[in-house]
């Protein structure tokens, strides 16, 4: 089920940034991305897939209260980690080889990247890794 999560998570967001980016510089285009991404949180929730975030607040509340060891936590998180992983790897293959990843939605979505963040390449290619890192 965590490589499902990570292909609905994947899902929704190809599907949120097509979308949005559509939309262009229009002020409402996050609010569009966030309202079409929910659709990928309830793709995870209603079959019972397993994100790696939702995962750490079981297995946390399950250390804090003593009802699993440390060790069960490490594996159930890896192997969740891993299962999203492949999953959203998986479904950018299967995008990219439906013929789907054409120049025009490539350009779409650097219009509104750079519509979100104006400058923000720019500006932190200059700098040391370390240095943009802590601006983010």
């Amino acid at each position: 089920m965590s490589i499902l999560a990570g292909m609905y998570i994947g899902f929704g967001v190809l599907l949120a940034f097509t979308v949005g980016s559509q939309l262009g510089t229009n002020p409402a285009a996050n609010l569009v991305k966030g309202l079409i991404f929910r659709i990928a949180l309830s793709l995870v929730i209603i079959p019972g897939a397993e994100l790696f975030t939702g995962n750490n607040f079981v297995m946390g509340a399950g250390l804090l209260e003593k009802k699993v060891n440390i060790g069960q936590a490490i594996i159930l998180w890896l192997i969740c980690w891993l299962g999203n992983l492949v999953g959203a790897v998986l479904l950018s293959w299967i995008f990219t080889a439906s013929g789907l990843d054409l120049p025009l939605v490539a350009a779409a979505f650097s219009l509104s990247y750079n519509a979100n963040f104006p400058g923000f390449y720019n500006s932190m290619s200059k700098k040391p890794t370390i240095t943009a890192f802590f601006e983010v």
